[in-house]
């Protein structure tokens, strides 16, 4: 059975239930009849005024984040780093400004649809891992901040979904080293063992993005066989020093200096003139799984 949530789900006061009740709900979007929906199974809830990794910490209002002092069940969207467009939920009454981040979705339907929306050829786990990939698949836009999640074109669905209690996980928020101690608190919540849910870096690892980093290149090069991706050998998954899900081919030309935001290691520094493949080649000789 297909149910709207009604706004009463979204004006509750305690932001981290809600933001751990989404977690099963199905995203919709429907934009002149094209249909897209998701399984919801990543969230980060953002408590207001006295979160500083929040917009809208201290009081802040900006043109931006005024939206996020609006009644429960509207849509905040936002633009980062000029590409992504990322989709959040206003929480509480009016005038208290938390919100819950959608940070990835189990694709249901639309797939052709969100394949074509984010230029891929083939149905993989990057489609709708993480807030940017899965606003483009479904659609979401920043000129859609403020609209109502009762009515229009996007809205979130109850229908009977039931995540069990030992797989829904807490941990710390995804980049907002900036909010000091309130970094470290469990905000993001998430399904355990669902493929869908990106992969995040421990102490010492390295998390290569593989499907922003290919979202910023052009059509030709995204078909170009040099920059083909690959799957590294299993046995050196999740290992104490090492973890990348994905690598690029080693021939790719692709310069990591246009993308600082793609990788994500300890101790980050700029590559100025760097492939990518050249990149893993020095970190795999650094920790010693590849000979100088």
């Amino acid at each position: 059975m297909k149910k709207k949530l009604p706004r009463s789900f979204y004006t509750r006061d305690d932001v981290l239930t809600i933001s751990r009740e989404l977690l099963g709900k199905v995203l919709v979007t429907n934009f002149t009849g094209v249909s897209t929906s998701g399984i919801i199974v990543e969230t980060e809830a953002y408590q207001g005024i006295g979160d500083k990794a929040a917009h809208s910490f201290g009081g802040r209002r900006t043109p931006r984040t005024e939206i996020m002092y609006a009644q429960g069940g509207t849509a905040y969207v936002y633009l980062i780093y000029g590409i992504h467009h990322l989709f959040n939920v206003v929480t509480n009454k009016a005038d208290t400004p938390h919100a819950i981040l959608i940070r990835a979705l189990e694709p249901l339907e639309g797939i052709d649809i969100m394949l074509h929306r984010r230029d891929k050829l083939q149905l993989d786990f990057t489609l709708t891992k993480g807030p940017g990939a899965l606003s483009q698949a479904m659609g979401i836009h920043k000129s859609q901040t403020g609209v109502s999640l009762m009515k229009g074109d996007i809205w979130i669905e109850d229908r009977g979904i039931a995540i069990p209690k030992n797989k829904i996980m807490a941990s710390p928020r995804i980049g907002v080293e900036y909010a000091g101690d309130h970094a470290e608190w469990l905000y993001r919540f998430y399904v355990k063992d669902n493929p869908w849910v990106p992969v995040t870096a421990l102490p010492g690892q390295i998390v290569v993005n593989v499907g922003d980093m290919l979202q910023r290149l052009t059509n030709d090069v995204l078909r170009s066989t040099t920059h083909r991706v690959v799957n590294p050998p299993r046995e050196l998954w999740g290992t104490s020093r090492f973890s990348i899900p994905f690598f690029l081919h080693p021939r790719s030309e692709m310069k990591l200096d246009c993308l600082p935001q793609c990788v994500n290691f300890d101790n980050p520094r700029k590559y100025d003139n760097i492939t990518a493949g050249e990149y893993l080649d020095e970190r795999l000789v650094e920790i010693g799984l590849k000979k100088a």
